[in-house]
């Protein structure tokens, strides 16, 4: 039995594996936004079950926009408010007998409810 790793569409498997197996998902080539981790378990025989996880990759700065939303109708002159920020982002790490969370940047809020700076 094998393992192929494939990220979105792919049609090359990024990795194979033979289970069980661990790998890390490198994110920093993908763009930020909706992607999908395809898991193939391939029998010797060649029956192949597959499982899709969706997942969204945030590498850029996080941006909020206060004043108009997804489906919007509007007309004239809208004042908006438009932040951007560091993201905080959680690493899950694995310890020989437990995970715990590490957490690897500073961020502010995603939905500002007025104009603030942030820093380091």
């Amino acid at each position: 039995m094998r393992i192929e790793i494939f990220i979105d569409d792919e049609p090359v498997p990024r990795q194979t594996l033979q289970p069980p197996a661990t790998l890390e998902l490198d994110t920093e080539g993908l763009a930020d936004g909706p992607h999908r981790l395809r898991v193939h378990a391939i029998e010797d025989s060649g029956t192949v079950g597959v499982e899709e996880i969706p997942f969204t990759v945030r590498n850029g700065p996080g941006i909020a926009v206060v004043g108009l939303s997804d489906g919007d109708t509007v007309g004239g002159r809208i004042p908006l408010l438009v932040n951007a920020f560091a993201i905080l982002l959680y690493k899950l790490v694995e310890a020989p007998a437990n995970r715990f969370l590490r957490r690897t940047s500073r961020a502010c809020s995603a939905r500002p409810t007025r104009i603030s700076s942030c820093s380091s």
